[in-house]
């Protein structure tokens, strides 16, 4: 019997996934971007969010802020991704009797 067909999974949505990102790790993305914008032509995200931060990053510096919410796209962009550890679940092993 031919197998039945799996349906086509939809592709990941990069600005779903969200983190809760220091403003410090923006600052330093940004940083970075300026460097790398001497060297070579970013990328239209990279311009994107560089020119998003550079508008909003006063207004989020003047409520105090801390840390924001990001999405995966931006954090990429920034190149500010830090894979977080999953905590893994100890199970107790059965001992053999």
């Amino acid at each position: 019997m031919p197998k039945a067909k799996q349906p086509k999974k939809a592709p990941f949505d990069k600005t779903a996934f969200v983190f809760d990102t220091p403003l410090d790790d923006i600052i330093a993305g940004m940083q970075k971007l300026y460097r790398k914008a001497e060297e070579e032509k970013l990328t239209e995200s990279e311009l994107y969010w560089l020119g998003w931060w550079e508008l909003n990053l006063p207004i989020a510096q003047a409520y105090g802020l801390k840390t924001v919410k990001t999405c995966a796209q931006e954090n990429a962009a920034l190149d500010i991704y830090h894979k977080r550890r999953r905590a893994t679940k100890k199970v107790a092993r059965k001992s053999a009797k």
